[in-house]
């Protein structure tokens, strides 16, 4: 047979089978996934930025780093910041004369003098709760006594001596609770807090030792606060008390710690504040009593504010190149990591709050 006529035949057999094939199914399109939308995590803070001469300090607020002044031209300071929805609240202070000194809180720049502190007072911290405004201060002279405001109206709190402070403030539904100090006439200087406007002692009377409670947390039943203990021989201790029992603070080598901010979680008890080592101030936090570094030496620094969002920890506070320097660095820091707010120049800055949000 003739081969060309096979190669012939054999090709048109291929291609009448390759017309007969049933063609591919075209391939259903990739579903496009759905973005996953991360919210922005926003860091406020608040501080005040010290003059030279101290008549004209300014009170500052940051959102995300980017710097706000309160004050145009009186002295004024920032202590304390929240934020609830897209309002920014911050406590503090602005002079209205040489000597006179208003307790106010900021709402969105907005300033409010609070009434009956006229006389060099300050507003130390706020807490939004719902549509009430609550704020805690003091006034000084002659005697040094606690202020209480809801929604700009002053609320008495029963104290005696000439030496009372209110230093920390929780909402927990209806209940509001101070922690401070108060003089005793025997000198002793006793922690404690009001429970809507009661005392509840957090130092025995026989003491001989002074301590004050600097912040207060409250979980359900469970009333937290944490302060310092000032004992006869000069020393001072960070501490912690649960339901008005004491828990000493975890150390390092040196002889003095403080605790000025209490946070709870869950279970976990977050403290910040300092330790000394090498007879230098060191900041730091604690959770559960296991402590994290957060200053770097030979910087003496100390923390003023705690805040747990998720499972990162925010401090606010300050550090400095000597303890006699006049320029102080202020710092948020993030877990360990820190943000100076001092944008490199060299000033006289303290950051006092932390508050994040998303």
């Amino acid at each position: 047979m003739n081969k060309n006529f096979l190669k012939i035949v054999t090709a048109f057999t291929l291609i009448g089978f390759s017309a007969c094939k049933k063609s591919d199914p075209t391939p259903a399109p990739t579903p496009t996934p759905t973005p996953v939308v991360i919210p922005a995590i926003n860091v406020y803070a608040c501080g005040t930025e010290k003059s030279t001469n101290g008549l004209s300090d300014k009170a500052k607020y940051w959102k995300n780093g980017v710097e706000t002044t309160l004050n145009a031209s009186n002295s004024a300071e920032a202590y304390d910041i929240v934020v609830s929805g897209t309002d920014v609240y911050i406590a503090g202070s602005e002079t209205s004369g040489p000597t006179t000194s208003n307790a106010k809180y900021w709402k969105n720049g907005v300033g409010t003098v609070l009434p009956g502190a006229a006389d060099n007072g300050e507003a130390k911290k706020i807490v939004v709760n719902g549509n009430d405004v609550h704020v805690i201060g003091n006034q000084f002279g002659i005697t040094d006594f606690p202020r209480y405001w809801k929604n700009g109206v002053a609320v008495s709190l029963t104290y005696t001596g000439s030496l009372v402070s209110a230093n920390g403030l929780f909402v927990n539904g209806t209940d509001v609770y101070i922690s401070g100090y108060e003089e005793q006439t025997s000198g002793i200087i006793r922690a404690l807090y009001w429970k809507n406007g009661v005392r509840n002692y957090l130092t025995s009377a026989s003491s001989t030792s002074s301590e004050e409670a600097t912040d207060i947390f409250v979980v359900g039943a469970d009333v937290y606060a944490c302060g310092t203990e000032y004992l006869p021989n000069g020393t001072t201790k960070a501490k912690i008390w649960k339901n008005g029992i004491v828990t000493y603070i975890t150390t390092g080598a040196g002889v003095n710690s403080a605790a000025f901010s209490i946070k709870v979680v869950g279970t976990d008890v977050y403290v910040g504040g300092y330790d000394e080592l090498g007879g230098l101030l060191l900041a730091k936090y604690w959770k559960n009593n296991t402590s994290a570094t957060v200053g770097v030496l030979p910087n003496e620094s100390f923390v003023t504010d705690i805040f747990i969002f998720g499972t990162d920890v925010y401090t606010a506070g300050n550090s400095r190149a000597t303890s006699s320097s006049i320029n102080s660095e202020g710092i948020v820091w993030k877990n360990t990591t820190p943000t100076s707010y001092s944008n490199g120049t060299l000033r006289n800055l303290f950051v006092n709050s932390v508050f994040v949000s998303n």
